[in-house]
């Protein structure tokens, strides 16, 4: 995905299976009005300690949904200063 931000900011990734399993990922996005492109690996998220997952393993054809959260606004590093963010198209590639 490209994302693009006035401010530096960290953005948690997560993905939602259809059971209730949920994996995060964290990902920092430097400051840029042109942006930068961004990917990540099923592999590399890890499971949230608040949710159960009855295998303990992402299963990505039992995600049903997605959720990117700016962690630098919800903490309000921003000091009260506005700040855009822009997400491009999200895709998910298959698994090898």
């Amino acid at each position: 995905m490209l994302v693009a931000s006035r401010r530096a900011v960290k953005l948690l990734v997560q993905v939602e299976e259809s059971g209730g399993g949920k994996y995060n990922a964290m990902i920092d996005v430097a400051a840029s009005a042109t942006g930068q492109e961004v990917s990540l690996s099923y592999a590399d998220m890890v499971a949230d300690k608040n949710a159960s997952d009855a295998n303990g393993k992402l299963d990505v054809h039992e995600i049903k949904q997605l959720v990117i959260a700016d962690l630098t606004a919800m903490a309000g590093a921003a000091s009260g200063e506005e700040n855009v963010l822009k997400i491009g198209a999200v895709r998910s590639m298959p698994l090898r």
